[in-house]
């Protein structure tokens, strides 16, 4: 990894917390992808396949529609979590690392994409003094990872 600013370190970590947003909201997804589509269906379907269109006579084409649609969506949402998952491991990695609040402050700010708010209700400090955790932690990682 090239030499890189406290800025653009900095900027990697918070591309971890967008990645983390973005991983649980498709974790609740792919909970509900089955009953979203499934809701959907009506009778009759246009096709079911790349090959054949599915007359609307048929009864079983809307579930064999929704199915496919249903597989070919987890496949997709399950490629885009493993990506996010490899991007962030570095993080995840140097993050537990460290012992102490600081540690927490981190884990729960970028990881769980809490806001600093929430971070510091869940460890019964004030905001102000975890902020100044972050920014401790985050620096002292930010010098230790050459070494």
């Amino acid at each position: 990894m090239r030499d890189m600013s406290f800025y653009e370190f900095k900027s990697r970590f918070y591309d971890v917390r967008i990645n983390s947003r973005e991983i649980n909201s498709l974790k609740k997804s792919l909970d509900t992808i089955a009953d979203d589509i499934l809701g959907t269906v009506t009778s009759g379907a246009v096709d079911y396949s790349k090959d054949r269109i599915q007359h609307q006579t048929e009864p079983d084409a809307a579930i064999i529609n929704a199915i496919y649609r249903i597989d070919e969506e987890k496949r997709i949402m399950l490629a885009r979590l493993s990506y996010l998952k490899e991007q962030n491991a570095w993080a995840e990695e140097m993050i537990y690392s460290l012992d102490g609040i600081g540690r927490e402050v981190l884990r729960l700010y970028y990881l769980e994409s809490l806001s600093m708010e929430q971070v510091s209700k869940r460890l019964n400090y004030s905001t102000s003094h975890c902020w100044r955790l972050w920014r401790e932690t985050l620096y002292r990682l930010y010098r230790g990872r050459s070494s």
